[in-house]
């Protein structure tokens, strides 16, 4: 059974085109693409061990996970995007990376801020924005959800683009 938070986060993702697929036990993330083929979303029979209401949201980040990747940015060239790059996670507990951005919130933490992006690829240590405003500073973390739903943050990391 999969707690009300793990449903919460898997819906949060959906909002942002993101689906979590199992392939041989493995959860593997598809961003919706526009050259790609749509990718059916899974559906959910009611039955009457199905709660009815909604999973509350959590309020705060939790800061039980032991993973806590090192994030540095650096512009890309002709100001096309920010590149960032992070250590990755080699924790036995890990499920997800969660990269996440704000304009305003210099202290952001995950679930508060929306992730960015999703990936359950232990591997996965960069990531090239491109959808970025000239002249408006951006705010970057990455966030490891592990096992029991546990999340660690690593730095901050701020770049102007």
């Amino acid at each position: 059974m999969k707690s009300a938070w793990f449903q919460w986060n898997k819906d949060e993702d959906l909002k942002l085109g993101y689906e979590l697929r199992c392939d041989a036990g493995n959860a593997i993330p598809t961003p919706d693409s526009a050259n790609a083929a749509p990718t059916p979303k899974p559906t959910l029979a009611k039955t009457t061990t199905t709660p009815t209401t909604a999973a509350p949201k959590p309020t705060t980040s939790y800061t039980g996970g032991s993973c806590k990747p090192y994030l540095s940015v650096k512009r890309g060239l002709n100001s096309l995007g920010i590149q960032l790059n992070w250590t990755t996670c080699k924790n036995d507990d890990f499920q997800f990376y969660k990269v996440i951005r704000s304009t305003t919130n210099p202290n952001l933490t995950y679930p508060s801020t929306p992730a960015l992006v999703t990936s359950s690829n232990r591997t996965f240590g960069s990531y090239w924005d491109k959808n970025l405003a000239l002249g408006q500073t951006y705010y970057y973390r990455i966030c490891v959800v592990e096992r029991l739903n546990q999340v660690g943050c690593g730095n901050v990391a701020k770049m102007a683009n």
